[in-house]
């Protein structure tokens, strides 16, 4: 109940104006609520974390491996993000890529996947 309350919140802008006025590239903005937009470093998800804050969007973080099947994995969050539209940023990190295990080990992501994380600015 409480996940839905905080994605239900109304956007101020859409989240396609808050990537450009930023100067993302148009796959962040364009495809952010439609398709997982794939996150290497904590520089990129920080600035996605306040890219969201300016357009009250909540940012959703999947942090999977090929080899956790049947589990949540990028096809559950992509049908997420298109449910949710705009309110809603897809993001995840691959661990089996180094750039995903170094940034799960940089936010202490334990050993369970897939693990989920949300960021809402203020």
């Amino acid at each position: 109940l409480w996940l839905k309350s905080l994605l239900e919140a109304s956007p101020r802008q859409g989240w396609e104006a808050a990537a450009r006025r930023r100067g993302w590239p148009a796959a962040m903005g364009s495809d952010a609520g439609k398709a997982p937009v794939a996150v290497a470093d904590e520089a990129a998800l920080s600035k996605a974390v306040e890219t969201a804050a300016g357009s009250s969007a909540t940012v959703c973080v999947l942090f999977h491996a090929p080899w956790t099947p049947g589990a949540f994995g990028l096809d559950d969050l992509a049908a997420l993000a298109k449910k949710l539209g705009d309110r809603m940023v897809a993001l995840h990190a691959d661990l089996s890529e180094n750039d995903g295990e170094d940034l799960a080990l940089a936010l202490g992501i334990g050993t369970s996947l897939p693990a989920v994380r949300l960021y809402r600015g203020a």
